[in-house]
């Protein structure tokens, strides 16, 4: 009885040992195809990250030249270089880059070069930060209206600098003798609570010089 058992395992052994080895004949080559692509994805992978670290640091290299440029007033060629650096960054960095090549442009009375480039942060910013695209906003502002403000610049909707760019487009309004648009912009920021205490206390203060002014029948 004991040698039957040790036959009957020993056919079951060799049986088990001929499924496997047909098995494997018949899927050996997809497995080694799924192991050298898991080797190719993983070297890939690491050739990859070394090349965006390699990208990165050159054009963080870049940027630092293009300001020293402009540091030491060489506008023209700071402008070309952030222009090149533009090309090659992508998110916020590349918003940044745009916001130094307009203040470039800006330096050197390039005024029209300038607006594009910040209406193209402001209409498309390339990054989720949106402080950069209301820093142009604000240069925007700064050129007066005839540098074609968009809508998004006046403050309406929240964003990093949404009270300082509502305030200034309340100043411009009263600037062009819309004084009641500008008012009612002003006591909106006050209402507002979230509204740093600064902007409500100019506010205010804009707001009680405009009244005076309608009072006396005088314009800005």
């Amino acid at each position: 009885m004991a040698e039957d058992d040790v036959l009957i395992r020993e056919v079951n052994d060799a049986v088990r040992a001929d499924r496997l080895h047909r098995l494997w004949q018949h899927y050996r080559w997809p497995v080694f195809a799924a192991a050298l692509m898991l080797v190719l994805v993983t070297a890939g992978n690491s050739v990859w990250r070394h090349y965006q670290r390699q990208q990165a640091e050159a054009a963080t290299l870049a940027f630092a030249e293009a300001q020293a440029h402009y540091q030491r007033e060489e506008f023209a060629v700071a402008a070309k270089k952030f222009e090149q650096l533009r090309h090659q960054a992508r998110g916020s960095l590349a918003d940044v880059v745009k916001l130094w090549q307009a203040r470039a442009l800006m330096a050197q009375k390039k005024t029209k070069a300038a607006t594009r480039v910040l209406q193209n942060i402001v209409i498309a910013p390339e990054g989720h930060d949106l402080y950069w695209r209301d820093q142009a906003c604000l240069h925007l502002i700064s050129l007066g209206s005839n540098a074609g403000i968009p809508p998004v610049c006046h403050g309406d909707t929240p964003s990093p600098l949404a009270p300082v760019l509502m305030q200034l487009n309340a100043a411009r309004l009263w600037q062009e003798g819309n004084t009641r648009e500008a008012k009612a912009l002003l006591d909106q920021l006050q209402s507002n609570a979230e509204t740093p205490a600064l902007i409500r206390q100019q506010s205010g203060s804009w707001g009680a010089v405009m009244r005076n002014q309608k009072k006396q029948g005088t314009t800005p």
